[in-house]
């Protein structure tokens, strides 16, 4: 395969795998409107946490390169890297959806907004930086590091910019339309989305 057929699969495969993978887009929806962060609070943590995830495969890719590693030996790292960040969405989600409903009472019928923002921004991005981008490695690094490294980098953010792309589309499109949803959680808004994260987290790592 050539170079330019190798960036275009790389833009379509970063925006078809993130569309098709509601973890990379669901939790920032549910967190944001949860936590009533703004549209650029939203947007930073999702583009932070987005790179975190692409990034980190980059990295182990071209550490892979470097060192002669055997793709299928790749292959199974990601592999364990996915099932770690599956399960640190269970415990993610659950322990936020108890956090929520122990919180409840406490709120009464007014609601607190949270303040740790900082905690839940990091938290996240450490789930998404261990989560791996499955086919970034096999599909696109690998086969462009055989026209060269150049090509092999341009090759990896051209794919990183297509997933942060889509994932910003997703949030914020999903943000805006909730808006004129009528339902309106109050109290409950904290349990929803430890359940929702939980629930991306078991669907992740029942391969779904």
């Amino acid at each position: 395969m050539n170079l330019s057929a190798l960036l275009v699969t790389a833009v379509l495969t970063g925006v078809l795998h993130t569309v098709a993978g509601p973890d990379h887009y669901v939790p920032f929806i549910a967190l944001g409107r949860a936590r009533n962060w703004s549209v650029a609070k939203t947007s930073a943590i999702t583009l932070i946490a987005g790179s975190g995830h692409v990034l980190s495969s980059i990295l182990i890719g071209f550490i892979g390169l470097g060192l002669s590693i055997q793709l299928d030996l790749l292959t199974a790292i990601e592999s364990v890297r996915g099932d770690v960040a599956a399960w640190f969405f269970i415990a993610f989600g659950l322990a936020y959806m108890v956090w929520g409903i122990s919180t409840m009472k406490a709120r009464q019928s007014s609601p607190v907004t949270p303040k740790s923002n900082t905690l839940v921004g990091w938290i996240l991005f450490i789930i998404f930086a261990f989560g791996p981008c499955e086919p970034l490695i096999p599909l696109f690094i690998y086969p462009a590091a055989t026209i060269g490294i150049p090509a092999a980098l341009l090759v990896s953010f051209v794919f990183l910019a297509g997933t942060l792309s889509t994932m910003l589309v997703m949030v914020l499109a999903s943000t805006f339309g909730l808006k004129f949803l009528p339902v309106k959680l109050h109290g409950y808004a904290h349990p929803v989305a430890g359940s929702i994260i939980l629930v991306c987290g078991l669907l992740i790592k029942l391969g779904l």
